[in-house]
């Protein structure tokens, strides 16, 4: 494990450096240096870090128990403190500031205030550039976030030789790069809805981006100006940069615009006719534009950076389903197993759902759902982090802002709507919109919601099933009941106990649900074959052996299907006469993992007498669905933020 103290760890820097650092295998960090946040609990100031970690800030610096120490200082402030303060050799110094980015001719590090900070010989640690010098270095200069992202984009044309004119960089911040502490220009209330520039041709990190371009450039290319060192009357080119305050939460998006005078490719970087270079930059174009055209290289650091994360989550009782850009990345079981003494996330989905019914007394594995609508809401917030973090499988440097598009049930109150929006912020939803199950189980079928025309939807869940007619882009009416794919569940114990005198559990209720289960007596070529259950006698405690086949299951669970067809019943008597009309004519879509029921769509429309039609794939509907609305979030008026 590498050892890690982190000094100035309340402000932004270091929030975000501990965050990361607690999810890596390798690290442990042994102190987090505050001096006027010592004794606090760390979540208490980094509010995003609540249920992560319960360490505290301390005061005391205890060098010699580290492998590496960042300074999260502000600008200028690291080398005071190496004025002022000695680090072990042995130990590694990672500087997240400015004061030791840039270097002398000789290679030596600038440090115009205190010259004993030279000594310390730091690297620039853009290891597109220093690789080789950054796996072996023993003290390292961080990048600045405007700077790395600028130098992505012109860093391959520096290569090639291809600077020969002024660069025009326009760049837009998050809000965080403020850092955390409040002032004029950081508040919400003045960034929302706010676009502004600052630091204009003056901002700081010109000084490594101009030294980065000129040590890459080839011998005999223009100089690149330090305008803010040289001026702008210095022979060479220079890198106009505007910067901009954005109103989004953390990020950097970059535009370069440069001229380029070439039409063929580069000599400086020899080309294989299938687009690699042998240096290791990537072509940016197979053949330069007209001499003298302008061009723009847009460098998104999205996938460091990480603006934003969209997520679309059907919250299932049963299961949970998370789409990301309309593919499903988590497809789990709504459990979670925590550790009683520490409430400590020990496992969750699969993982979580192989404890179940299994587990210690040091050990609580629970389904923090019940009926559709949360039951327990920490256990609910430590599920919902750990399956967002599933999803998350691309490496970021910083952690993302998500926004979130949550399937809720369409008959929840007020309250229960408020738990699961306060869920989803404080396991890092930034963006909440919560929508209707019925209305995203109709987006998932194809269903052009916002058509003049009714359209009926009835979604069997774990908990809870929902109805609802569908028009003009809102639910004319619904009905929503309790009743759904647990109780079948219960039936079936209930049934194995008191017709065989075996006590099953309810993993084992619900593996006979999924082989034998049925909602007809009579399923013809369809019907599957009897399934062997295991299990105590409930008197003797004697091992049983019991085939059970799907008539049995039939008939058990015939009493919960018949109150779902009145509630189906009770809604189509409340439908307006053309709506009725339209139903009739386009069926009634049956989706959720209640559809999945053997023979329960041709149930239905005996019994109804308006064909049920079960989509391709039903127990995903809700979640393709939130994925879709989540695309169109300003254009569909019925999600509720």
């Amino acid at each position: 494990m590498v050892k890690v103290g982190i000094l100035g760890a309340a402000g932004y820097t270091g929030g975000e450096l501990i965050r990361l650092l607690l999810n890596h295998p390798e690290v442990d960090i042994v102190f987090a240096n505050s001096e006027s946040n010592a004794g606090n609990l760390i979540s208490d100031v980094h509010e995003g870090l609540l249920g992560e970690t319960e360490q505290r800030f301390t005061a005391e610096m205890p060098f010699d128990q580290v492998d590496v120490v960042f300074f999260c200082f502000g600008h200028g402030k690291s080398e005071a403190f190496l004025k002022e303060h000695t680090i072990p050799e042995n130990v590694k110094i990672i500087d997240l500031a400015q004061d030791f980015r840039i270097k002398r001719e000789k290679g030596e590090v600038k440090s115009e205030q205190f010259a004993t900070a030279d000594a310390y010989n730091f690297v620039y640690g853009l290891p597109e550039i220093h690789k080789e010098e950054i796996a072996k270095c023993q003290h390292l200069a961080n990048p600045g976030c405007f700077a790395t992202c600028i130098q992505l984009g012109l860093l391959p044309l520096a290569k090639a030789g291809l600077l020969t004119k002024d660069i025009a960089v326009n760049a837009i911040t998050g809000s965080t790069g403020a850092g955390q502490k409040p002032g004029a220009t950081t508040h919400f209330s003045w960034r929302n809805n706010n676009f502004s520039v600052y630091k204009l041709f003056t901002h700081q990190h010109l000084h490594e981006i101009c030294q980065t371009l000129n040590e890459l450039k080839p011998k005999g290319a223009p100089h690149v100006v330090d305008t803010l060192n040289e001026g702008f009357e210095a022979e060479g080119i220079t890198v106009d940069f505007i910067p901009y305050r954005g109103d989004f939460a953390r990020g950097i998006f970059c535009t370069s615009v440069v001229t380029l005078e070439k039409q063929t490719l580069s000599p400086t970087l020899p080309h294989n006719g299938e687009g690699d270079h042998p240096d290791g930059f990537s072509p940016l174009w197979g053949r330069y534009p007209e001499g003298g055209e302008r061009v723009s290289v847009t460098n998104i650091i999205m996938g460091f950076f990480s603006l934003t994360q969209d997520i679309a989550m059907d919250l299932g009782t049963a299961n949970t389903i998370i789409t990301v850009n309309g593919k499903i990345v988590v497809d789990e079981p709504s459990v979670v197993a925590l550790d009683k003494n520490s409430n400590k996330m020990i496992a969750v989905g699969n993982k979580a759902k192989m404890m179940y019914e299994k587990t210690h007394d040091n050990i609580r594995t629970c389904r923090p759902l019940r009926d559709g609508v949360i039951a327990d809401f920490f256990a609910c917030e430590q599920m919902m982090r750990g399956l967002i973090k599933m999803a998350n499988t691309g490496r970021h440097l910083f952690s993302q802002s998500l926004r979130m598009v949550i399937g809720v049930p369409s008959g929840s109150t007020e309250v229960e709507l408020r738990a699961v929006r306060d869920s989803a912020e404080h396991s890092g939803g930034r963006d909440v919109y919560l929508i209707f199950e019925p209305m995203a189980a109709a987006i998932g079928c194809g269903i052009d919601v916002e058509a003049p025309e009714g359209n009926m939807v009835v979604d069997i869940g774990g908990g809870s099933t929902e109805i609802a007619v569908i028009s003009l882009g809102g639910i004319v009416c619904n009905n929503s009941i309790r009743v759904a794919g647990d109780d079948f569940t219960a039936d079936i114990q209930e049934y194995m106990n008191r017709q065989h005198n075996v006590k099953v559990s309810e993993r084992m209720a619900e593996r006979i649900k999924i082989n034998v289960g049925a909602a007809l007596t009579d399923l013809g070529d369809e019907a599957p074959d009897d399934y062997l259950v295991h299990g105590p006698n409930r008197i003797t405690a004697l091992p049983m052996e019991v085939p059970v086949c799907y008539q049995e299951i039939a008939h058990c669970l015939d009493k919960t299907v018949a109150k779902i067809e009145n509630a189906v019943l009770s809604a189509l008597e409340h439908t307006p006469p053309e709506l009725y009309a339209d139903i009739v004519q386009n069926g009634i879509y049956l989706t959720g993992g209640g559809a999945l029921l053997r023979g329960l769509d041709k149930r239905l429309t005996d019994k109804i007498n308006i064909p049920f039609r079960v989509p391709e794939d039903p127990l995903h509907s809700v979640a393709k669905g939130a994925g879709i609305a989540l695309k169109n979030v300003d254009r569909f008026s019925f999600l509720m933020r």
